[in-house]
């Protein structure tokens, strides 16, 4: 027998939470059925998203009867970080790390800690299809991906794109979240992904020092455990002309945050579902 269930996909970004607002207000024309958020864990996400989706978000889906749910990977019945993984596991890196040519290495956070997690909660609600929303806005239409049925994880699902279907931008979301009176969302990336862009480097270092310590940590971590393979060393922060440097070396004392633009592939542009 046929169950099937609309979900979105929330991230806790700007993107997630236009959705969210334009849910509220009655402006989505095919509303969701719950939110489901895929928390990698507090150790592992963006402190700020997770302080904004405690104090903001939840009070927010409360007041307007939305169905908010948010799930966490399990091993072996427990949970588990992402954070705790990078520990725990001596072979694989989860995270996209650069290697020594700049690309980003294999990446397998984003369907480990994110789109089975998520797929997991549907099918354990018995439902054997789901439309599943995620949140890319109209200036990222390069990233969609083909909308047919197809199987994953045990349930026949479909991609909806909300935003682009009504043609909205970015701008527009901080636009629809300012409107409702929210400030405005963090950025929702884990304080450690690999593409977060120079800029974002330069202020953690600056506003955040104890945890970018631990962004170094983390990098010698991974390189330990790469050493005892015999393999080259991976990066945290991106190729600075033409060289991959070290966190610790990559990021000066300076007070001029240079290239603050955002890189192309962040996970607050879609690949996490934000």
């Amino acid at each position: 027998m046929t169950k099937s269930v609309k979900v979105f996909s929330f991230g806790g970004g700007v993107q997630s939470h236009a959705v969210l607002v334009l849910q509220a207000t009655k402006q989505l024309p095919d509303p969701y059925d719950y939110f489901v958020f895929s928390n990698v864990g507090h150790d592992s996400e963006n402190p700020a998203t997770i302080e904004y989706f405690e104090n903001i978000t939840v009070p927010y889906c409360e007041e307007f009867g939305i169905n908010l749910i948010e799930v966490r990977k399990t091993t072996r019945g427990e949970p588990e970080t992402l954070y705790e993984y990078i520990h725990r596991t001596e072979r694989t890196i989860p995270i996209p790390a650069r290697m020594s040519n700049g690309a980003p290495g294999n990446r397998s956070c984003t369907n480990d800690f994110k789109i089975r997690v998520v797929d997991k909660w549907i099918r354990e609600q018995g439902y054997s299809h789901a439309i599943v929303g995620l949140g890319l806005s109209i200036d990222e239409f390069r990233r969609v991906r083909d909308e047919k049925w197809h199987k994953s994880n045990g349930i026949q699902k479909k991609r909806h794109h909300p935003l682009i279907d009504m043609r909205i931008s970015r701008l527009d979301c901080l636009s629809i979240i300012k409107e409702a009176g929210l400030p405005q969302p963090p950025k929702s990336a884990c304080w450690f992904c690999p593409f977060k862009s120079r800029g974002e480097w330069v202020v953690m270092k600056k506003e955040q020092p104890e945890l970018f310590q631990q962004a170094i940590e983390l990098e010698q971590h991974i390189n330990e455990k790469r050493d005892a393979l015999g393999r080259d060393y991976v990066y945290l922060f991106p190729q600075t002309k033409g060289q991959m440097v070290k966190l610790e070396s990559a990021v000066g004392d300076q007070d001029n945050f240079f290239d603050l633009v955002d890189e192309d592939d962040n996970c607050d542009s879609g690949y996490c579902f934000t």
